[in-house]
């Protein structure tokens, strides 16, 4: 590294021929010697590569869902982070998804979600969710209210199809019934569910309720 004044030039920056000038806050202008980067191959680094690429392409489906699911603040990136470091499972190349470790919504603590639940088949392609309503009381200080909204998500995995459900139903009411696409019918899908406080101003972290054969 060097550092220069510059009477004629006056400060200058980015690359010059072999070398990169840039302006620090403590050593002024400075010039360093420019080097390509490298492209490291090593077994653990091209795991690691084809690990991401497949993360990116199997969640790329869902990019629209986790928008709106964790209210547009980096839903994308958050989810594939997180499927990065705790649903993928195999080795290289042959990776593979754990959807059921998959989320769909962060939240806060301070809405509870615990407890039973559980999504089954009733007719054709509608399913049953059911949930637990225990931890309800009427104390103004319970993180579960019985007025939070309820959200659902479906993911049929063959098809690379989201679908969510905003129905008029609150935490008390325990459970609802959900008419999938028809075009689901045949297929597996996968099921989550969060609450969300009655002014819309948190939710809490997604549930995954299991898959469902249809």
């Amino acid at each position: 590294m060097a550092r220069f004044n510059s009477t004629t030039f006056g400060e200058i920056s980015g690359r010059h021929g072999g070398a990169v000038a840039a302006k620090t806050q403590n050593n002024g202008n400075i010039l360093r010697i420019f080097k390509a980067p490298g492209n490291p191959k090593s077994e653990k680094q091209v795991a690691v590569r084809t690990k991401f690429t497949f993360v990116i392409t199997y969640m790329s489906c869902l990019r629209e869902l986790f928008k709106y699911t964790f209210n547009g603040k980096g839903g994308y990136q958050t989810a594939v982070s997180y499927a990065f470091r705790n649903a993928v499972t195999g080795s290289a190349p042959d990776w593979t998804m754990d959807v059921s470790k998959l989320i769909v919504a962060v939240g806060s603590e301070s809405v509870y979600a615990s407890g039973t639940h559980a999504v089954t088949l009733t007719s054709g392609s509608t399913v049953k969710v059911d949930w637990y309503t225990g931890n309800i009381h009427n104390s103004p200080f319970d993180s579960a209210k019985g007025n939070d909204t309820v959200t659902v998500v479906f993911f049929n995995e063959d098809l690379r199809e989201a679908m969510l459900y905003e129905p008029d139903v609150t935490r008390m009411d325990g459970t609802l019934e959900v008419d999938l696409p028809d075009n689901w019918t045949g297929g597996k899908a996968h099921s989550w569910l969060f609450f969300t406080r009655a002014n819309g101003t948190m939710n809490s972290n997604s549930m995954y309720l299991g898959e469902v054969q249809l």
